[in-house]
């Protein structure tokens, strides 16, 4: 018990608790700011665009020359335009409640921050990729926080090893520097000259 409070009460016990309050409120201001660029860039295609446009008198003109598939229904602007927004809305709910769940553990594992950043990265890349896509014109490819994104995770992997350090835990990828160390003392030639000398004995 004495030992806990003093734990408790140390600089770097003070330090973690601080860092990752802020940590936790960075990472809110991160997945927000992901989560209205993405809400509004879908907000920009429910209305369609000249290419949807395009797409519908295409396809019209197909019915009425009977050029139509029977795998594609009719045309219906609304519905279509309607729906489309309506799946990449769920897409973003779901994406954003990703982002905000993998954070809760406490202490945090080098994995759940890899885990936020592949969100906050590729969630980024994929609004990008699927405005350009329905050929919609990007407001908001300027205001992704790259630096910000960066800055959080040089923090967290310092909260994380600092963290491990003072618990005497060993970190994930300190295991894996180890066993490519051990791996690099590994000669194939030694292993096939012992291979051949237990066929020939």
């Amino acid at each position: 018990k004495a030992n806990h409070e003093m734990i408790d009460k140390s600089p770097e016990h003070q330090w973690i608790q601080d860092e990752r309050e802020f940590l936790v409120k960075e990472a809110g201001f991160l997945a927000r700011s992901l989560y209205r660029s993405c809400w509004r860039s879908v907000k920009i295609m429910r209305p369609g665009n000249k290419y949807d446009e395009e797409e519908f008198a295409r396809r019209e003109k197909a019915e009425k020359e009977g050029l139509g598939s029977m795998m594609v229904p009719s045309v219906d602007r609304e519905n279509e335009l309607h729906s489309r927004a309506e799946y990449y809305f769920q897409y973003v709910r779901e994406h954003y409640n990703s982002d905000c769940t993998c954070l809760d553990r406490n202490p945090w594992r080098e994995s759940d921050i890899e885990i936020f950043l592949h969100y906050v990265r590729i969630g980024e890349k994929r609004r990008k990729y699927i405005l350009n896509d329905y050929k919609f014109d990007d407001p908001f490819g300027s205001k992704f926080p790259v630096e910000r994104v960066d800055n959080f995770e040089k923090r967290a992997a310092e909260l994380v090893r600092v963290t491990y350090k003072i618990n005497n835990w060993i970190l994930p990828s300190e295991n894996v520097e180890e066993e490519e160390e051990e791996d690099e003392d590994f000669d194939p030639e030694l292993e096939d000259a012992g291979d051949e000398a237990a066929f020939l004995a």
